[in-house]
């Protein structure tokens, strides 16, 4: 406790005696003088935290054997305490009557100050005035308290990626604010998913940050893959972030958790089954693991192939799994190749409701042997070979036209 004390004397004479006699002064009887002290009492919170308001209290008392009267409690702010809007500085205490030597006599003042944001910990004074009414110069007691400062230490963690597509590299950023009234040092942050459903690449989960200043920022980016048989759906991500709390003397650790959402993979198998003319028909297989909603197929404008009528077909719901088949009039422009490339484009709405695009390529024989091989895959299939069809039929049309010739060379041998 700072306890400052002022002694007030009524006017006195000294005397000094010549000869050899050393001057002497009169020691004061307490009972003939108002013996004033200022202390603090306390502080609210302890230490003050920068950028904060705190409140002090002052506690005033008289132990002398005269009276005193009638003063005011001043308190004059400077760096790093300001003063708070709406908050008086001054406090009329009154009278103070002599022999307060109980501390339930002491008369106690609160003031409510606050800190500059950017001080450093330490002690800092500050000023007191103690005057009596009227008294424009303030001059009858000035004294300093001193006022223990500290920072304090806060820190906010969020995920700025939202969504992840599974079997696919994506990257997590994570952003780290200073959101207190010191600097951060040597912070330690790492995350980590249940069961493993997210995995950093090429790197482990632990970063490490060696400075954040006031109202700063880090953003911490990873290389991520959720796995290819992830399910669609929300997923949750543990976030962990160690720094020194300097107020406390301890380590400080923040967990908090964030929300990412696997969105659905989708993927079409397109193969040519057949044609019959200038009509070309496919077949649409959904291989994703998610069904899909208002698909339809449509060949895009591109070299060698040129569309009759139109380019689009509905097709509509595909669960996974399933297959449909869509066909468009055709015109190949590339006669002189065995096997022709044509694009696809497969359109649906994902379960978030955007509408998305798969572009696939695939070869068309132009022979007669047709086969169907999508992009990517090495499944052949043989095509309906159309020969087996016509020699059976030949031959029921020519099989009654051989016997009629057969019967009338017979009958003209017989004439002959």
């Amino acid at each position: 406790m700072n306890i400052k004390k002022f002694l007030i004397l009524p006017t006195m004479l000294l005397m000094l005696f010549s000869g050899a006699i050393s001057p002497v002064f009169a020691e004061p009887n307490i009972s003939d003088v108002s013996l004033v002290s200022i202390n603090l009492v306390n502080q609210d919170p302890t230490p003050a935290v920068g950028g904060d308001i705190f409140e002090v209290r002052i506690g005033v008392k008289n132990e002398g054997g005269k009276s005193a009267g009638d003063y005011i409690l001043e308190i004059d702010p400077s760096y790093p305490f300001q003063k708070v809007a709406g908050e008086d500085l001054t406090e009329e205490i009154g009278f103070l009557d002599k022999y307060q030597d109980d501390d339930k006599e002491v008369i106690i003042t609160a003031f409510k100050l606050r800190v500059n944001e950017e001080v450093t910990s330490g002690k800092y004074p500050l000023k007191v005035l103690l005057y009596k009414k009227g008294d424009l110069t303030k001059s009858s007691y000035k004294t300093e308290l001193t006022i223990d400062v500290g920072n304090k230490e806060n820190a906010e963690v969020r995920l700025s990626t939202s969504e992840l597509i599974p079997g696919e590299k994506s990257k997590l950023v994570f952003t780290i604010k200073n959101a207190g009234s010191a600097p951060l040092k040597d912070l330690t942050f790492s995350w980590d998913t249940p069961e493993n459903k997210i995995l950093p690449m090429g790197s482990g989960n632990t970063r490490f940050v060696k400075y954040i200043g006031v109202d700063q920022v880090v953003n911490l980016d990873y290389e991520v893959m959720a796995g290819s048989n992830v399910d669609p759906g929300l997923y949750k991500i543990n976030m962990y972030l160690n720094y020194e709390d300097t107020i406390n003397s301890s380590e400080k650790n923040v967990i908090q958790d964030a929300g990412i959402y696997i969105l659905e993979k989708a993927d079409f198998e397109i193969a040519y089954s057949e044609n019959q003319g200038q009509s070309y028909t496919f077949s649409i297989m959904n291989t994703g693991k998610s069904n899909t909603k208002s698909v339809s197929v449509s060949i895009p404008k591109q070299d060698g192939w040129e569309v009759i009528g139109s380019n689009t077909a509905i097709i509509g719901n595909l669960d996974s799994g399933d297959y449909t088949y869509a066909s468009f009039n055709l015109i190949n422009n590339n006669f002189s190749q065995n096997e022709v490339p044509i694009k696809i484009e497969t359109h649906y709405t994902s379960n978030e409701g955007d509408r998305k695009i798969i572009e696939k390529e695939i070869l068309v024989s132009t022979s007669n042997n047709l086969f169907m091989q999508s992009e990517g895959s090495n499944v052949t299939n043989k095509g309906f070979n159309y020969y087996y069809l016509i020699i059976p039929v030949l031959l029921v049309f020519l099989a009654p036209v051989g016997f009629i010739i057969y019967k009338k060379r017979k009958k003209s041998a017989k004439k002959d």
